[in-house]
């Protein structure tokens, strides 16, 4: 055990008198470049002999894409969706890249209205890529689902405290939007404030529906309220319909 920690260029060096040191050196040398569940062990030298475990620069971007982003409501968040996979095989899924990749450079402030009725198109995967896109630069923010956060908001205790996260983030998605409208009282309450802050502040904010614009508005009613929505809506977002043949 000596003479494998002696004679090893990163541990030469350690005094293999005391028996600690001999043990802690000779079982990193057995552990060094052996990757575990994304961590990688480090000799940490000062101010004592130990094995430390540092993540890998693939782990730490998952836990920045975990920890960077608050999930209200059902988790519809996807750490590994990329721009560089989405599909571009129709000139409107094309045109989608074009904008997110302008948001992600910095080349646009408003945000991005993805609509389609078809299931399973990329909706709220390209929302996740622009999200992972902007985490990676070191943003924060949140991703709403709006069915169970319409649900459940009325039960929460701490309301206020998640409706001013929702407004202090630097990016927010607002995931199906539309699904909730047997709410009158979230969209009225808490979304139409949410959008007219955001609107104010200049923040940035993506939206994901099964429901064009005139469609939204058809389905949460002809009013003064609606109408109000609906516009800040188009003001903070450009919108796109998505669709998977050319």
């Amino acid at each position: 055990m000596k003479q494998t920690v002696l004679n090893d260029e990163e541990t030469k060096d350690i005094d293999v008198s005391l028996m600690h040191n001999l043990s802690i050196a000779y079982l990193y040398l057995q552990l060094r470049g052996i990757e575990k569940d994304g961590y990688l062990p480090l000799l940490v030298k000062d101010p004592y002999l130990e094995i430390k475990y540092i993540a890998t620069k693939e782990k730490t971007k998952q836990l920045k894409r975990t920890n960077y982003i608050n999930c209200f409501g059902e988790d519809s968040r996807d750490i590994e969706a990329s721009l560089e996979k989405f599909r571009t095989n129709t000139a409107s899924r094309k045109k989608a890249l074009k904008h997110a990749r302008d948001i992600v450079e910095g080349k646009v402030t408003l945000g991005l209205y993805i609509h389609s009725g078809e299931f399973q198109i990329g909706k709220t995967y390209l929302a996740n890529a622009i999200t992972n896109a902007l985490v990676d630069k070191g943003w924060h923010g949140s991703f709403l689902f709006t069915p169970s956060m319409a649900r459940q908001a009325k039960e929460f205790d701490q309301i206020e405290s998640r409706i001013r996260t929702l407004n202090e983030s630097d990016l927010l998605v607002i995931d199906d939007i539309g699904a909730e409208h047997r709410s009158p009282w979230f969209r009225n309450e808490v979304l139409m404030p949410l959008l007219q802050h955001r609107l104010a502040n200049n923040k940035l904010t993506i939206f994901t529906s099964n429901y064009s614009i005139d469609e939204l508005e058809s389905l949460y009613g002809a009013s003064v309220d609606t109408r109000r929505l609906i516009t800040r809506i188009l003001e903070l977002a450009e919108v796109i319909h998505l669709d998977d043949s050319a």
